[in-house]
């Protein structure tokens, strides 16, 4: 991982802060539950998240894109394109059902949806 590119200080999986684990490998951070409900200690040495372990380290690109303007192409939870909602406030997106709780209805095409963590932060 770039030294100078700070961890996120939020669970990738839930969205939430609170305690979390770092991944070594990326900017990456979960809880301890999210990760793995059957843990109760945190990995021990170095650790990376079941992203870059699927996936290998971040590319040059990769990191070059997340510090790009403009919202993601995929979606922060599962990775995968199509059908996301795109935060108003910062670059995330999302499929509906991967948010936690999922939304049961998705906002008007003209409202401004605004993600979990954001709506906690600001």
């Amino acid at each position: 991982m770039n030294l100078q590119q700070e961890h996120q200080d939020y669970c990738e999986v839930c969205q939430q802060g609170g305690e979390i684990i770092l991944c070594d490998t990326c900017p990456r951070a979960y809880h301890l539950v999210c990760y793995d409900q059957d843990l109760e200690e945190p990995p021990e040495g170095f650790w990376s998240c079941p992203h870059c372990e699927q996936n290998g380290p971040p590319s040059r690109d990769e990191a070059a894109a997340d510090a790009t303007p403009g919202n993601m192409d995929t979606c922060k939870v599962c990775s995968e394109r199509d059908f996301l909602l795109t935060c108003e406030r910062c670059p995330s997106s999302y499929h509906a059902y991967c948010l936690s709780p999922p939304l049961k209805e998705l906002p008007n095409e003209h409202e401004d949806w605004i993600c979990p963590r954001c709506q906690v932060v600001h």
